[in-house]
């Protein structure tokens, strides 16, 4: 009987470690991806300023680098809301608007082209139902630096508190933020936090490569709270403030009327008024947490005719008084251009008891030519028929409590769910199913196969 040459032998063990290795890499669809760059995975990824129509995603990545997130009603969400920076940056922040009240909502993050979500399956959160206006009067406003004394421009702002759900906010160009807690409500989304001027805030700065920062005041020592500088730590419970609890408004630096005289009229902090307010006040061209693309937003809303009303915008205070026409509608826009990022407007005035009054919204300046919203494939937010992305989707590895502070914790997070709480490693494994990973696959396993036939006749000849 012939016996197997050596030779021969070596090829059949090619032709077998060939073969192998061709239906191991197609049956768990492997293969490396050097786009799916670590230093480009979102981490610390938080969910904040939920209310019934909107929401804020944002997330730090290790290098300077561009995304957005992908949000819908559907596990496979389609629609796409853009950062209100659209340049590359390791600081992320998504505002997700127009939403409906009470809905669970998906979404999954693009960083540096590569979509991330959360172990497999999409990020969810659940907007709060719609609710009566809060009774707040506090607002937390602040500048943050850096270590050489320069404004932290675009840094991102937490801020929390007992039963608190988080707020957040982005520095202007000059390193200023403003916060009304106005708009801060329960953990579970249910009504509005009770604020006291005792109530204890902790406030949490990120500015990705710049470094971070963590502080605690009273909330009636909040407005200004002191200077942060990013890389320092920060007890400001020793600030003295104004408890505000049993006052009826809350007022930023609101000009004064230096002309008021004594009236059978109120005049109160300046601002004189009739004793008789029919008309409700109101502000009707801007809501909570709104993105304007108008570096000169128009402001209006009703007030009775001939009332006096101080409006003062912030973060760079420009203020002024007005009376309100016949027509019972007030106008009025700011002298001078609103830079990009978040500013709140205060309207004050006195109403038919005598008490002043003050009605607050924020909202954001967007920067030019950058699309606050764009819906793909439709301009609904429930698309019908998502496409998929060709894209690789590896499961990204951000962990939900902010680091090196406690105080903006995971557990203060309004979802029930540990949908922040992530624990496989990025990888870049493709999803099984894609049309291109699969060709790269089979040309891999073909590659090999034809190799190890190629050395077995080498070897025969």
């Amino acid at each position: 009987m012939k016996k197997i040459k050596i030779p021969t032998l070596l090829g059949i063990i090619f032709l077998v470690v060939g073969f192998i290795s061709s239906v191991l890499l197609i049956r768990n669809r492997q293969i490396f991806n050097s786009s799916a760059n670590p230093s480009t995975a979102p981490r610390d990824i938080k969910i904040t300023n939920v209310s019934d129509s909107s929401f804020n995603v944002s997330w730090v990545t290790d290098t300077a680098t561009s995304g957005f997130v992908s949000f819908g009603e559907s596990k496979d969400p389609g629609a796409t809301a853009l950062p209100d920076n659209a340049s590359a940056s390791t600081v992320h922040y998504v505002t997700l608007q127009q939403l409906k009240p009470s809905t669970m909502y998906y979404f999954k993050i693009n960083s540096n082209s590569i979509l991330y979500d959360n172990s497999g399956i999409a990020w969810q959160i659940k907007t709060g139902a719609s609710i009566n206006g809060s009774t707040n009067n506090y607002v937390a406003t602040g500048t943050v630096t850096l270590s050489n004394g320069g404004p932290a421009a675009d840094t991102i702002v937490y801020l929390s508190g007992d039963n608190i759900s988080i707020l957040s906010t982005k520095t202007n160009l000059s390193g200023k933020w403003v916060l009304p807690l106005s708009s801060a409500r329960v953990t579970d989304l249910s009504s509005f936090s009770t604020v006291s001027g005792t109530s204890l805030l902790s406030v949490f700065v990120q500015g990705g490569s710049k470094g971070v920062s963590t502080a605690q005041i009273y909330a009636n020592a909040a407005n200004p709270t002191p200077t942060i500088v990013l890389g320092n730590n920060y007890d400001f419970r020793n600030q003295q403030g104004t408890d505000l609890t049993n006052s009826p408004s809350a007022l930023v630096n609101l000009p004064q009327d230096t002309n008021a005289t004594s009236s059978a009229g109120f005049n109160i902090g300046g601002i004189k008024q009739s004793a008789t307010v029919s008309k409700k006040v109101t502000i009707d061209s801007v809501t909570n947490g709104e993105v304007v693309k108008s570096v000169k937003p128009e402001f209006f809303g009703s007030a009775t005719a001939g009332q006096i009303i101080n409006i003062t915008v912030q973060s760079t205070t420009q203020s002024t008084k007005i009376t309100v026409p016949s027509t019972g509608v007030w106008k009025w826009s700011p002298p001078s251009n609103l830079e990009p990022g978040s500013h709140t407007i205060t309207i004050s005035y006195t109403d038919a008891a005598g008490i002043l009054r003050s009605i607050t919204r924020s909202f954001i300046v967007q920067a030019a030519n950058e699309p606050s919203f764009v819906s793909t494939p439709s301009a609904t937010l429930k698309p019908t028929t998502p496409t998929p992305t060709p894209t690789p989707t590896p499961s990204a590895s951000p962990k939900a409590t902010v680091a090196p502070t406690p105080t903006v914790a995971a557990t203060n997070t309004p979802t029930p769910k540990a949908t922040l709480k992530p624990t496989s490693t990025p990888s870049a494994l493709p999803t099984a199913g894609e049309g291109g990973a699969t060709i790269a696959l089979l040309s891999i396993a073909l590659g090999l196969f034809v190799g190890s036939v190629i050395a077995w006749k080498k070897i025969e000849g």
